[in-house]
């Protein structure tokens, strides 16, 4: 096969994108960035007219929405037919905002395991999740998007573990610890389960999210790249203190980019541990708390610290 029939190939075989947005500058850099991804555009739309150009068309593969600079009185009534078009017809989206409060006004209308949230990203950054977006016929010819997948892939394993484990957490301390099996112990190590005897204490919590923090200075950012453990820090902090926290203060939490405090987030509420519910009082804002099962992991977690006079982690 020759190079020019096999470029034709890779491109009639790539996923096709519909470009929304209203910015001509961040037009032309999603477009470099779907060229770039190997995949097709089938047309670019205002924020305005995206729902209409979807529905007039039977595919496409991924939506990519440039929503920096959005008008958040108008970020509803524009992302919400889009999402509802996608959610109808198994369509993944791409939508980039930026941080703070524009990244609510996105998150608080486009959310769920087919939409990756970008904030503030780089073109590399739009091709990534384009190519983990594009479905199995845009992915299928290219190493990278495999290699993109198995990130993902990677990520929702990590999250899976914290999943079971804060369930073990929340279990009963009564419960046999063999599962009523006859069995050798193992020779590993294993805490004893304390249901929780008194509310966990806000300020210890705190105290431990400012501990971590003070491994900077020491250590390679890269040695704690996982926000897992500080979202569930500080989501449980904030449910102690009565306090409800945004998607843009949990991705400040995290300490890490907001690209990847997004992708997290959204792992983490389909994995169960997050609960994500939209502000009764501006339809603008979503906020993100623990789920039951999280929250009984972590007061089990800090109960058991407490007996056995050790530091939180």
């Amino acid at each position: 096969m020759t190079a020019d029939a096999t470029a034709d190939l890779l491109y009639d075989d790539a996923a096709t994108v519909l470009l929304v947005g209203d910015h001509p500058g961040d037009l032309a850099t999603a477009a470099r960035a779907i060229a770039d991804a190997g995949y097709r555009s089938v047309g670019t739309a205002s924020l305005a007219d995206g729902a209409a150009a979807l529905a007039l068309r039977s595919g496409p593969d991924v939506i990519l929405i440039e929503a920096r600079r959005i008008d958040p009185v108008r970020a509803d009534d524009w992302l919400d037919p889009i999402d509802t078009l996608a959610r109808e017809r198994g369509i993944d989206i791409v939508v980039t905002s930026g941080a703070g409060d524009e990244m609510d006004v996105v998150a608080a209308v486009l959310f769920g395991p087919h939409v990756r949230q970008l904030c503030d990203p780089s073109v590399t950054d739009r091709v990534a999740a384009l190519r983990t977006a594009g479905g199995v016929r845009g992915m299928r010819l290219h190493d990278n998007a495999r290699d993109a997948d198995d990130r993902l892939r990677q990520l929702n394993a990590e999250v899976a573990r914290f999943a079971d484990t804060l369930a073990r957490l929340a279990a009963e301390g009564d419960r046999p610890r063999f599962g009523g099996q006859v069995r050798d112990p193992s020779p590993m190590f294993r805490a004893e389960r304390f249901a929780p005897s008194a509310p966990a204490d806000a300020a210890l919590v705190r105290d431990t999210i400012r501990g971590r923090r003070m491994r900077a200075p020491h250590f390679a950012e890269e040695l704690f790249a996982d926000p897992a453990w500080d979202m569930l820090l500080d989501l449980f902090a904030a449910d102690l203190e009565g306090r409800r926290v945004s998607v843009s203060s949990l991705c400040i939490a995290a300490a890490v980019p907001g690209t990847t405090a997004l992708r997290w987030i959204g792992s983490m509420v389909d994995a169960g541990l997050f609960e994500r519910y939209a502000d009764p009082a501006d339809r603008r804002r979503a906020f993100i708390s623990l789920s039951d099962t999280a929250r009984a992991g972590m007061e089990a977690y800090f109960e058991a610290i407490r007996r056995a006079g050790l530091m939180s982690a």
